[in-house]
């Protein structure tokens, strides 16, 4: 492998932008090397460390800071010469990477924390957090002291991340363009400011952290939601006859059938239902069975028992009969354009859901269901629908909270204190009638009444 000389900014700014990291050695014995990567179109790269583990074949890599790429004063803040890179490379500990018990200093002290210590026990799905901290987080934020947090420090951040360039598969970049990138960007950034919020939050909660830390320090609004583009008249929920018709379009793949169903039942997010194990169905829980969503994939980072009704019951009892405890409850059988993809016994092969497959098969039986105009996403076909149903069935605002996630009753409000058609179609029935000409048989005389009773 051909090593580059990263030790001036002259010669690293003579290196073309790609997305492939360059590589000076340190030391032969165990890979050690220093990177540097600077993306197509940056005029400011990161720096990398490279390991073998002990006995491994395989390179580990992790970004740790910036480069001092850009001339005097349009520096970015905290960036490292290439003298000090080199030092942290060198002494760099892999082993040291899991919180030793000292005290929080650092966000990426907080992030130890959180991935070794916490997420361990409570998490059933770390790896969206991983991935937040891996990508984001840690390479921008990591050597920021705790008490160098500032609100503002935060959504300059947030922005950064909004106008980063995307990382496609094959390692190309892709800029922030169109309003549907943007409105992707922007979903990115809120995430993971969330996955931010919760690592610091819990170093706080748990008393790692330094004295005299305010959590306030890290509470910011999120970014403004935008909307898609080229999707006039998406609907927000579905009629009962409209669910029915996806069910009925849907038929023929019971695939998406149990995870439609499983949100019908539960009122859970995509992303939660994909997380499902078989043992996170709780069948001997009483007083009924409930279905068990974890911290995090809840936005509330606590996890919540979700009960469930009597056909839900019969759903869950059928969904998971036979089932080893670690299977994902609800996946797919793996397709290509000649159809299911069998093994060598002739029996189907198997994968994990994913939100773009979910998203994509939404759209199909949506179209083949009839609903007009830009369709329905799944997240409002299951849960804008059962939310609007539960409420105009009578079902309470506390209850119905605790149920679905939400971390307030606001919420309820704010996205469905709108009026289902159904709801207006029977509220209209109960309207009073007060025109006796047109209406005389549901008037009473008032006085006529009076003299029979008296």
């Amino acid at each position: 492998m051909k090593h580059h000389d990263l030790s001036t900014r002259s010669a690293r700014l003579k290196l073309p932008g790609r997305v492939p990291t360059y590589w000076q050695r340190i030391r032969s014995r165990g890979g050690r090397s220093l990177g540097y990567r600077r993306l197509p179109g940056s005029d400011c790269g990161r720096w990398y460390v490279r390991w073998r583990e002990d006995g491994s074949p395989n390179y580990r890599s992790k970004s740790f800071g910036d480069s001092d790429d850009l001339p005097a004063g349009r520096n970015v803040a905290g960036a490292l010469p290439f003298d000090a890179a080199w030092s942290y490379a060198a002494r760099f500990d892999p082993e040291a990477e899991t919180f030793d018990g000292s005290e929080v200093v650092t966000i990426s002290d907080a992030i130890r924390y959180y991935l070794t210590v916490y997420a361990p026990n409570r998490l059933k799905r770390p790896g969206n957090v991983k991935t937040s901290c891996s990508a984001h987080i840690e390479p921008d934020l990591g050597h920021v002291a705790l008490s160098d947090i500032t609100p503002a420090l935060i959504v300059r951040q947030m922005n950064v991340w909004v106008t980063k360039p995307r990382m496609l598969p094959g390692g190309n970049t892709r800029a922030v363009k169109t309003r549907d990138q943007k409105r992707s960007a922007r979903s990115t950034a809120n995430l993971t400011y969330k996955h931010l919020r919760m690592i610091l939050n819990r170093a706080h909660k748990d008393g790692v952290t330094v004295e005299g830390i305010d959590p306030s320090q890290w509470q910011v609004d999120q970014l403004p939601r935008a909307k898609r583009a080229g999707r006039p008249g998406r609907k927000k929920s579905l009629l009962r006859d409209e669910i029915l018709a996806v069910l009925r379009a849907a038929e023929d793949n019971p695939d998406f059938l149990n995870i439609f169903r499983a949100g019908l039942f539960t009122g859970a997010r995509a992303n939660s239902l994909i997380a499902l194990k078989v043992s996170d169905y709780n069948r001997d829980a009483e007083p009924r069975p409930t279905i068990s969503f974890g911290a995090d994939d809840d936005k509330t980072d606590e996890g919540r028992e979700t009960d469930l009704n009597p056909d839900g019951v019969a759903f869950f009892n059928e969904l998971t009969a036979g089932r080893g405890d670690d299977e994902p409850m609800l996946r797919r059988k793996k397709r290509n354009r000649n159809g299911v993809i069998l093994d060598e016994n002739g029996e189907p092969t198997w994968e994990p859901w994913t939100e773009g497959n979910l998203r994509w098969w939404m759209e199909k039986f949506s179209k083949a269901a009839g609903i007009p105009q830009g369709g329905v996403t799944f997240h409002s076909a299951i849960r804008h629908t059962l939310a609007m149903q539960a409420r105009d069935a009578g079902v309470s605002r506390e209850y119905l909270k605790a149920q679905v996630g939400w971390r307030s009753t606001k919420m309820i409000d704010e996205i469905y204190g709108g009026v289902t058609e159904e709801t207006r179609a029977a509220q209209i029935e109960k309207w009073p009638t007060l025109d006796k000409a047109k209406h005389a048989d549901n008037v009473v005389d008032i006085k006529s009444k009076a003299k029979k009773a008296g």
